[in-house]
């Protein structure tokens, strides 16, 4: 198990916690990742350093990412992605993966306070 997978399933654990209809869709899965953007069945995608952010822009045609969320886990990551041609639209205040899964619930609460 690698580092970049067990920080996929702590993302995925403390979101599934806050949200029961999270997907996971880790960049290992690559088919699966494309075919739900396609399907437009993905509504964040959440960007956990910059590498991530270079690693997702080689395997998605940066045209499906158009519509989606992206959240980063801090301004670092944030900056490699907007150097990108990317629209960060949660960015974590503590640089964590506990920080970054707040920053979408607070999201997520904001919007459905505005609805």
């Amino acid at each position: 198990m690698t580092m970049q997978t067990r920080r996929s399933d702590a993302i995925l654990e403390r979101m599934t916690t806050l949200h029961p209809k999270i997907i996971d869709l880790t960049l290992g899965r690559v088919e699966r990742l494309l075919a739900a953007l396609e399907g437009r069945r993905v509504d964040v995608v959440t960007l956990t350093s910059s590498s991530t952010v270079r690693h997702l822009l080689r395997a998605v045609p940066q045209r499906l990412l158009e519509g989606v969320k992206l959240a980063s886990i801090g301004p670092v990551t944030s900056t490699t992605a907007r150097d990108a041609g990317l629209e960060i639209t949660v960015e974590a205040r503590e640089y964590t993966v506990e920080g970054l899964a707040e920053a979408m619930a607070d999201s997520q609460r904001g919007q459905a306070a505005r609805s």
